[in-house]
């Protein structure tokens, strides 16, 4: 079995790959590299720069799998690829903790975007029955003062 990789994966990756298959790793190929030489292989591993079009998959006689070394498979032209009976797989937990991990980042961010108000009478910000202490408002504070 041969194995076409055409975008930088984890080493260790490249070796479970090589204990099993004969593995090809060649990175920035044009399409019509990829193209001449698709034919060759058994399986084909991509992340997301490479297109992986009906033309190549038309190409492509012993195919037989494209994995997407990630989540999202638009760059793969699932319905031709059925048509021909290649497989396409993905890792759809491959970066949920980096993805987890900035949306928390982003939140906390959040707590640092505040305007610094200085003091201002009571009454012009907000009815008499209200108390209101805060002197430092967010965006949407800022943006509800201004209306």
């Amino acid at each position: 079995m041969k194995v076409l990789i055409t975008e930088p994966i984890y080493d260790e990756g490249i070796d479970i790959l090589s204990s099993y298959a004969q593995v090809d790793v060649k990175l920035e190929l044009t399409p019509e590299e990829i193209l001449s030489i698709i034919g060759d292989y058994d399986a084909l591993v991509v992340r997301s720069q490479t297109q992986v079009s009906a033309k190549v998959i038309g190409a492509a006689k012993k195919l037989q799998v494209i994995a997407r070394a990630g989540i999202g498979v638009d760059n793969i032209d699932i319905e031709e690829a059925t048509r021909h009976g290649i497989v396409v797989v993905n890792a759809p937990t491959g970066n949920t903790i980096s993805a987890a991990e900035h949306a928390i980042a982003l939140m906390l961010s959040l707590n640092s975007i505040r305007i610094w108000r200085p003091p201002i009478p009571l009454m012009s910000i907000a009815p008499r029955e209200t108390k209101c202490s805060s002197r430092c408002w967010t965006w949407a504070g800022q943006a509800a003062l201004e209306q």
